[in-house]
């Protein structure tokens, strides 16, 4: 189903898809007003009829599966506004069956009073987003929609990948363990029963450099419980050493990731994610310090997603701590944000990049799926978020706006300073904070460096806040 949402506000509009896209299967087309919604209109409407010559000319079928899915909307979404009228006009003018569904915001009694024969209008009342999915549901059934869904044709859909190390702690396994060939041949190593012990690791690990080994995609649970299980022992312990709980917690991050990347986002995998999270709260206590945590830093040997994951959590708990926001459920939203930022991404080099403009440099270095990938990964990360039960306000747009930058620079949504939230300030500075330690630990960068390099960034709004907490520290600790 394509869908054309029309609304002024860039949130709503982000709220509302991620409300449909959590549960739907959809293509959403934004459009911030009715005549950039036509614009949208009139662009399908010219896709459907160079489809229509390439089909005739038996052109090239990349070139024919690059319209497909672009040639129609089925229904327009659209914010009762002055200018709706053009809307209207549009789609009698061309015979246009997409269905048009008014948002009446303000409720007025005289919504409707403009003329609308020939067009099903549906005003959706004040819970916009199960309205519209209910209304959507209804047209899918009644026009016999259909979600194509794409095959890959390789086992690559069947078998997913498991740190080699980490198969230590869950064996033995009722299941077996394959190693991958080819995208077309998985071999089964370890038949269910056997047991994975140090010399195996010491072989396939340590000597042939076999980073992953797999199990089949519908026998992952067992692998989750037994992670699970080792989670829930920490959270029962009274102490949690702060070295226990990364070890633990960057084993699940990778764990997570990996799942994602060839399952859909399971209660299981949830509840692993959600339990490394209060793993890292607890390791903390009431009042992490900032100090602290960076003299800590020149052990990290992790990966970066996953060490730069760590730190954002630790650095950013510590700063909210340092100004007064000392509560567990603070600290909670902050290092479930750190936690799932970077989670739909899977390359270390791409992960470290930290605007658009860096990445245009640095395109040639990435796939085409890998550029694509880190545009989208603030909204794709805060879209799971919000698919997550028991999750606390706030997270999902911490997530999206991790990568907005004070002059309305960043992305996705290029917002300016006023309207970034405050803990959003406070991640966006650990966040990239974190990145200066990680990227200058050769030569031992300092709070000192990171201010006089980074200051101009921070100098506006509730930004300036965080960044006078960071300058206090260091001439604190100097």
């Amino acid at each position: 189903m394509n869908l054309l949402l029309i609304d002024r506000e860039s949130y709503t509009r982000d709220m509302i898809r991620f409300g449909l896209q959590a549960e739907m299967d959809m293509q959403i087309i934004d459009a911030s007003s009715c005549q950039e919604g036509i614009e949208k209109l009139e662009q399908f409407k010219a896709n459907k009829k160079a489809l229509e010559l390439l089909k005739k000319a038996s052109a090239d079928e990349a070139a024919i599966l690059a319209l497909d899915g672009k040639t129609h909307f089925d229904a327009v979404f659209c914010a009762y506004e002055a200018d709706i009228l053009n809307i209207i006009n549009w789609l009698k003018e061309h015979d246009d069956k997409a269905e048009l569904i008014v948002w009446n915001k303000a409720r007025a009694e005289n919504v409707m009073e403009q003329d609308t024969s020939g067009i099903h209008t549906y005003v959706v009342d004040e819970d916009v987003v199960e309205s519209l999915k209910e209304r959507l549901r209804t047209l899918m059934v009644d026009r016999e929609i259909t979600v194509a869904r794409p095959q890959t044709g390789t086992l690559d859909d069947i078998y997913c990948p498991i740190r080699t190390p980490l198969l230590i702690r869950i064996s033995p396994l009722t299941s077996d363990i394959y190693i991958r060939l080819s995208e077309k041949k998985y071999v089964k190593i370890f038949p269910e029963g056997e047991t994975f012990d140090q010399d195996d690791l010491q072989k396939y690990y340590s000597k042939k450099g076999v980073e992953y080994l797999f199990l089949k995609k519908d026998e992952t649970s067992e692998f989750l419980g037994k992670f699970q299980s080792d989670l829930d022992a920490l959270i029962a312990k009274s102490d949690i050493t702060i070295e226990e709980a990364d070890v633990a917690v960057s084993e699940a991050y990778e764990t997570v990731q990996e799942l994602l990347q060839r399952a859909s986002l399971t209660e299981e995998l949830k509840e692993v994610a959600r339990t490394a999270v209060m793993v890292t709260v607890k390791s903390m206590g009431f009042q992490p310090e900032l100090k602290k945590i960076l003299e800590r830093l020149k052990d990290n040997k992790g990966h970066y997603i996953s060490s730069h994951s760590m730190l954002t959590a630790h650095l950013a708990c510590a700063i909210s701590a340092g100004m007064s926001w000392q509560s567990s459920a603070t600290y909670e939203k902050l290092t479930l944000a750190a936690f799932m930022h970077d989670i739909t991404l899977t390359n270390d080099s791409l992960a470290a990049v930290q605007s658009l403009d860096e990445l245009e440099e640095r395109k040639l270095e990435f796939t085409d799926e890998e550029v694509k990938a880190f545009r989208n990964h603030p909204m794709d990360a805060s879209n799971l978020v919000y698919q997550m039960k028991r999750i606390p306000a706030d997270v999902d747009v911490i997530i999206n706006q991790h990568h907005e930058r004070t002059d309305g620079s960043g992305f996705p949504r290029g917002l300016m300073h006023m309207h970034i939230g405050y803990l959003s300030c406070i991640f966006i500075i650990s966040h990239d904070l974190a990145h200066f330690m990680l990227s200058h630990k050769q030569h031992e960068g300092t709070l000192e460096e990171f201010v006089a390099t980074h200051k101009k960034h921070y100098l506006r709004g509730n930004f300036q806040k965080v960044l006078d907490l960071i300058v206090s520290e260091y001439v604190r600790t100097s």
